[in-house]
């Protein structure tokens, strides 16, 4: 298997380590951003540790969303030394059949963590709705396409299916000129809720495999809401990953799991009923919130 032959490559390349971490990750970055775990470290000499880790994450990780991770540990005289900086070692990625390895190194302690399903790294089919919503002069049908070129009837329906998923096609439909309706700098002809909606169809368009939806309700009436979480329905059952930033309770009951930030720290991670007990019980302000939804069937 690709996990079978990727560690027999790190073996080859490094040895037996003298230590490993199994834990779980979750990454939510669009282009670039931030990649928190948590896990357990195991030595002979030590026993075991809980250990949490954040660092940067470049591109999309599908899987990364709630995944499994396995680090083999390297030259690790003492489990302080493990709390450090890990720049990566250039050139040392290494990838079979979705799992893959790359080592970082801080002095002479070697990390190598093994991931899986990280080859839509290499250029993902991915949609992201920003908090700042950002739409262009021009057409309705270019923004929800992302101004690429509609020159066959196959692709205006692709817009349209966009539009339908996101519960904005009769609202384009009663603009003036439908989806060719100019919307001004900025859509500055729409409402706020009207823009967020047309922005999160440009976020569908493509049928996006990973999707990332940084506060999508903040602008949307009831109906926008309704619309949305119909849309994070359907993509689920499709077997699409979902990462949600979130403030409005309301959006928490389509995830399945959340984790709590508090000062750019991890500080809840796990099954959403499990953690909103767990912040209801609080007596202090609630943090941001990342919301992960898998696909039924995926590990979280």
């Amino acid at each position: 298997s690709g996990l079978a032959k990727v560690i027999q490559k790190v073996f080859e390349d490094r040895g037996r380590p003298n230590g490993f971490i199994a834990g779980e990750e979750i990454s939510g970055a669009f282009v670039v951003g931030l990649r928190y775990g948590n896990g357990t470290l195991n030595r002979k000499t030590d026993g075991t540790a809980k250990v949490y880790w954040q660092g940067p994450s470049v591109g999309f990780d599908f899987g990364g969303n709630a995944s499994k991770v396995f680090t083999l540990v390297y030259g690790l005289e003492s489990t302080e030394d493990l709390f450090q900086r890990y720049p990566g070692v250039e050139g040392s990625f290494y990838f079979v059949a979705g799992v893959g390895v790359n080592y970082q190194q801080g002095g002479d302690v070697i990390l190598a963590p093994v991931r899986t399903g990280v080859g839509l790294r290499a250029g993902a089919n991915v949609g992201y709705l920003p908090q700042d919503v950002e739409l262009f002069a021009g057409a309705v049908k270019d923004n929800i396409a992302r101004f690429h070129e509609l020159e066959n009837e196959e692709v205006s329906q692709e817009v349209i299916r966009a539009a339908e998923l996101a519960g904005v096609h009769d609202l384009v439909k009663g603009l003036p000129n439908g989806y060719e309706t100019d919307i001004g700098e900025g859509g500055a002809v729409l409402s706020g809720g009207q823009r967020q909606r047309v922005a999160l169809a440009r976020a569908l368009f493509g049928d996006p495999s990973f999707l990332v939806l940084d506060e999508p309700n903040s602008s949307l009436d009831n109906d926008g809401e309704e619309a949305l979480f119909r849309a994070l329905a359907t993509l689920k059952e499709a077997g699409r990953t979902l990462v949600m930033i979130a403030h409005r309770p309301r959006a928490l009951d389509h995830v399945d799991k959340i984790l709590v930030l508090r000062g750019g720290r991890v500080e809840m991670f796990g099954p959403r009923e499990e953690v909103l007990e767990r912040l209801t019980g609080s007596r202090t302000a609630v943090p941001k919130v990342t919301a992960g939804a898998d696909a039924p069937g995926q590990p979280a």
